[in-house]
């Protein structure tokens, strides 16, 4: 395969961009609960995320909640908020 004059001239020239690119840092995605009826509710308090609300099982031992995104960057906490009767 040759490559013609502005079609190399057009990859050189975006090389340095992708360069740019990869060296920027990813970022975690926020915690956002899923809007499914499980009642999660999530507040930001400075680098901790406070988890509460959710749905208790029958026999009030387990606790469920459910997120659309969950993810933490370096420094940052997730609180999870319960009852002292919650085991799981």
């Amino acid at each position: 395969m040759k490559l013609s004059l502005p079609k190399l001239s057009w990859w050189l020239s975006i090389l340095p961009l992708t360069a740019v690119i990869a060296c920027i840092p990813a970022r975690a995605e926020s915690i956002t609960p899923a809007a499914d009826g499980t009642g999660t509710v999530v507040t930001k308090d400075g680098n901790r995320f406070n988890i509460s609300g959710s749905t208790v099982s029958k026999d009030g031992a387990n606790l469920f909640h459910t997120f659309q995104q969950f993810g933490l960057e370096s420094g940052q906490i997730a609180n999870f908020l319960a009852l002292p009767n919650i085991r799981n």
